[in-house]
C-alpha cells in the first residue's frame, strides 16, 4: 500500500508541475480554456483506447477476473484490461452510471457484485494512472467521472472512500484537468481497498449497528437502516447478519 500511495502521490506532484510550466505566462481565462481543450481532446481518444484494451483481457469468468484484480495483475496495462472487462461485465451497457442496476451476489462466496463494480472502477483508476500512456489519465477520468453520475454511488463509493481513492481523485485533478463540474466528490478516508469482500462469519444486527458498520440489501446494495449483511469498512470484512435474539455472533478483529 505505501508504494501505491507513493505512486499516486508523485503522479499529482508530476502533474501539477507539468501544469504550472505550461500555463504559468497565462491568465486564469487562458489557463480555463486550455483546460477545456486538453480535456476535449483527450477525452475523445478514450473510446478507441478502451478498445484497444478490453481486446487484451484475459477470457476468466467476472467473478475471476475481480480475483485477479484484487490480488494485482503483472503490469498495470494488464490490471487496467481486466478491470475494463470487469466493467463492461458488471454495469448495463459498460457504463459505469448504471451502477444502480448491478445487483446481486457470486456465489457461493457472496461476493457483493454491486461493490465488485466499485472495484472495477477504482482499481481501473489506479491501474490508468500509473501507465505511461498519455490516454490513460483520460481513460482514468471517464471511469470516476461516470460512476459519479450515480446519486447513490457517490454516496456509497466516493463520500466515505478507502484513503487510496481520495488519493486517486487529487491525482485526476492534476493530470486530467479541469475537475467535474463542483469537483470530485469529497468525503472521508475509511477503510482499504477492496471495496468488495465474500461474506465470513455472522454478527448480530445490535453489533452490527453499535460498529457502525454499513447493512447492504439482499441484492448486494448498501442502504440505510437495517439488512442481512453488515459490511464493516473500517476492517474491509462482511457479515451475514442474524436475529438480535439468536445471541450469537461471531466477530473477526
Amino acid at each position: 500500500m505505501r508504494r501505491r500511495n507513493a505512486k499516486l502521490l508523485l503522479l499529482a506532484l508530476a502533474g501539477a508541475c507539468l501544469l504550472a510550466s505550461k500555463t504559468a505566462a497565462a491568465g486564469p481565462l487562458e489557463d480555463w480554456a486550455a483546460q477545456i481543450e486538453a480535456r476535449d481532446a483527450g477525452m475523445a481518444q478514450v473510446e478507441g483506447f478502451k478498445a484497444e484494451l478490453l481486446g487484451e483481457a484475459s477470457q476468466v469468468s467476472p467473478r475471476e477476473r475481480w480475483r485477479r484484480l484484487v490480488k494485482g495483475e503483472p503490469t498495470a496495462r494488464e490490471q487496467a484490461a481486466e478491470a475494463l472487462a470487469l466493467v463492461e461485465e458488471l454495469f448495463p451497457d459498460g457504463d459505469p452510471a448504471n451502477w444502480d442496476d448491478v445487483k446481486g451476489f457470486w456465489l457461493p462466496a457472496d461476493v457483493p457484485k454491486p461493490l465488485a463494480a466499485f472495484d472495477a472502477v477504482f482499481l481501473g483508476v489506479e491501474a490508468l494512472l500509473s501507465m505511461e500512456d498519455p490516454r490513460a489519465p483520460w481513460a482514468a477520468r471517464w471511469l470516476a467521472e461516470r460512476l459519479a453520475v450515480s446519486d447513490r454511488a457517490r454516496t456509497a463509493a466516493f463520500r466515505t472512500a478507502p484513503g487510496e481513492v481520495r488519493r486517486m481523485l487529487e491525482a485526476l485533478a492534476e493530470v486530467a484537468p479541469p475537475p467535474p463540474t463542483g469537483g470530485w466528490p469529497s468525503g472521508v478516508a475509511k477503510g482499504d481497498l477492496p471495496y468488495a469482500r465474500a461474506a465470513s462469519g455472522w454478527i448480530t444486527e445490535a453489533r452490527a449497528t453499535m460498529e457502525g458498520m454499513t447493512f447492504l440489501d439482499a441484492s448486494g446494495v448498501p442502504k440505510g437502516g437495517t439488512g442481512p449483511y453488515a459490511w464493516d469498512r473500517e476492517r474491509g470484512r462482511l457479515y451475514r447478519v442474524v436475529l438480535d435474539e439468536d445471541r450469537i455472533w461471531i466477530y473477526d478483529d
